[in-house]
């Protein structure tokens, strides 16, 4: 069940963003997320629009967090991954916004991967200033379901 974060949430999901930054972004040093891993607590998870997604046994598998139609964060407990919590997650977020937009480093392929499946596209490269890294800027555009298309009129 997807649903809106909750002070409670916050020491988990620094866990969550912690356990799968050093996983997904192991080409980044460990200590830049422990550095910046206060100020996610702090600042940026309570301050973006952040929902969690818990299973149906009450654990906190994940979270995705929005700066307006920015995803902002989207992660995942390297243990609760490939169980389609990911997807639902972007699913939910895709039925909350016509457009999305996101940033993700060129070096974490399985999530570049899992963005392109999920129909975002590369809308240009540039380099993270905080880290040094390459990453891309990826868009979602909503389809619109136009059935007069299909019209013979």
């Amino acid at each position: 069940m997807i649903k809106r974060l909750e002070k409670h949430h916050l020491n988990r999901l620094i866990d969550i963003w912690l356990k799968a930054s050093k996983e997904s972004h192991s080409f980044i040093n460990y200590e830049y997320w422990e550095r910046n891993s206060m100020a996610m607590k702090t600042i940026y998870l309570p301050s973006a629009k952040t929902y969690v997604y818990e299973t149906d046994k009450g654990e906190i598998a994940g979270f995705i967090s929005f700066a307006g139609n920015t995803i902002a964060a989207i992660f995942i407990d390297p243990d609760f991954q490939r169980r389609g919590y990911g997807k639902e997650l972007i699913d939910f977020a895709k039925n909350q916004y016509e457009s999305l937009e996101l940033f993700v480093y060129a070096l974490n392929q399985k999530a570049l991967k899992f963005y392109l499946r999920e129909e975002f596209i590369k809308k240009n490269e540039s380099v993270d200033t905080n880290t040094g890294e390459t990453q891309f800027k990826m868009v979602f555009k909503r389809k619109e379901n136009n059935q007069s298309q299909n019209s013979l009129f």
